[in-house]
């Protein structure tokens, strides 16, 4: 019988985001789905790239839940609620522990696989075809196909080998960063466009490895990927292949948040310093922050290799918590909703889609604000009373400003099709659309296939 996976002990905790982050992105990817359906008005481009992101949204989201379920019965079993079972899904079937693992990888995978077709026609469009959205449907429709045969026969022995799908993103958006980043500082225009989207995209994709970019320069990753391989594998080993994936990612990550750096830099002693600039080197801080931690823990990690594996301290969890966690559960889909509006991913001034992109602002940075007042409250003696009152304080904040936010966000930005169009580097192609639906068709098809494929490798299995 194969053997499944199990979750890592380390990092978990009643207080976890993933179930927050859930909500989060799933709410956040209907809703731009159905915004984008509406914005019969917008440019093709920014309608495909808003249903790759709202794709994108969802898989996440669910990817969430499946971890959030997985961290709750680990948790459950360690503390002895669901009995002595040792193993996980001690709170729940074998079948049901098999398949929400293999779902879970599966639907990684394939938001890794849309994350890539969005960097392929946003920010910058690199095909520039009628042929374009039928090619990407039939493409994201396939690969879909293939991804849960492919993960469930290789026995999950390469799941991290999907991470080598960002490599393209990467290229694209760090070329693009760099590209229009020298334009504006040569014409002076302070046009911030393209740069502020693809740098917004490569934080958002990459922002939870790049807490981490010193450590990898300083080769410390590799110890930690082991240590956390050993505790999180109980019967198999990952592959080269998935240990490549892992490494890939870090790497990419470091040289994204130091090419980001040095822009930035250069940027804010030309022009001044900017909010996104302000961003970028507090993230480049948190590196540096990171490596200072992380050596002073290498005796715990580098206990896998001499006695037995030790669990990481607690004041280790919390950093990751407070850095790599809160930015990649909490922070990114409000990055990603900042492109959809700011950028006029969706026609946010219309009458009938301006009261539902204000309730989803409003709604996202009140869950936002009250899971972060909820994880400080599960670290530090705050009590009830305090937390309830920053948080209403918070409501009262957001719905007095609740028009000069979202005015800020709609005035804020060009959108990317007027910035390309502008310097003659967008063709201007009728897409009928209907045509938008494929998208939506073609991933929405392939993911119910891989679930059921899941389904039924736990049940036979």
């Amino acid at each position: 019988m194969k053997k499944k996976p199990v979750m890592p002990q380390q990092n978990m905790s009643e207080y976890s985001i993933a179930p927050i982050a859930a909500i989060v992105d799933l709410l956040l990817g209907i809703v731009t789905i159905f915004l984008v359906r509406r914005s019969k008005k917008n440019d093709w481009m920014e309608r495909m790239a808003g249903h790759l992101i709202g794709w994108i949204l969802i898989l996440k989201g669910i990817e969430y839940t499946f971890s959030a379920i997985l961290e709750y019965t680990t948790v459950q079993s360690a503390v002895g609620v669901c009995g002595t079972s040792t193993t996980t899904g001690g709170c729940m079937s074998q079948n049901t522990s098999d398949f929400i693992h293999s779902s879970r990888y599966t639907v990684r995978a394939m938001s890794y696989l849309v994350v890539l077709s969005l960097c392929l026609i946003y920010p910058y469009l690199l095909i520039q075809r009628r042929w374009a959205i039928p090619a990407f449907s039939a493409t994201l429709f396939i690969l879909g196909l293939l991804i849960a045969p492919i993960t469930i026969f290789s026995e999950y022995r390469h799941v991290d080998a999907d991470r080598l799908l960002l490599i393209i993103p990467f290229l694209v958006l760090v070329h693009t960063y760099i590209r229009f980043s020298v334009k504006e500082s040569k014409e002076e225009n302070r046009d911030r466009t393209m740069p502020m989207v693809s740098g917004v995209l490569l934080i958002a994709f990459f922002g939870e490895a790049m807490v981490w970019w010193l450590s990898q320069i300083w080769t410390l990753n590799d110890s930690f990927i082991v240590h956390f391989s050993v505790i999180g594998w109980e019967y198999i080993q990952p592959s080269r292949l998935g240990w490549l994936g892992q490494n890939t990612v870090f790497t990419l990550s470091a040289v994204s948040i130091m090419v980001l750096t040095i822009g930035e830099a250069w940027r804010s002693y030309k022009f001044g310093i900017g909010t996104f600039s302000i961003g970028v080197f507090f993230l480049a801080t948190c590196g540096v922050i990171s490596l200072v931690i992380d050596l002073m823990v290498m005796d715990v990690v580098d206990s896998c290799f001499e006695t037995r594996c030790e669990m990481l301290p607690d004041a280790w969890d919390m950093w990751y918590r407070f850095t790599a966690g809160i930015l990649t559960f909490l922070f990114t889909p409000l990055m990603l909703m900042y492109i959809i509006i700011n950028f006029n991913i969706v026609d946010s001034q219309a009458d009938e889609n301006q009261w539902l992109a204000r309730i989803m602002v409003i709604l996202l940075l009140l869950i936002v604000s009250s899971s972060i007042i909820e994880l400080l409250q599960s670290l530090l003696p705050i009590p009830q009373l305090i937390s309830s009152a920053f948080l209403a304080i918070m409501v009262g904040i957001f719905i007095g400003w609740e028009q000069r936010i979202m005015s800020r966000m709609m005035s804020g930005g060009e959108s990317v099709s007027n910035k390309l169009r502008s310097i003659g580097e967008l063709r201007e192609i009728d897409i009928p659309g209907g045509k938008f639906d494929q998208i939506s068709f073609a991933i929405g098809l392939s993911l119910a296939f891989s679930l059921l494929m899941c389904v039924i490798d736990a049940a036979i299995v």
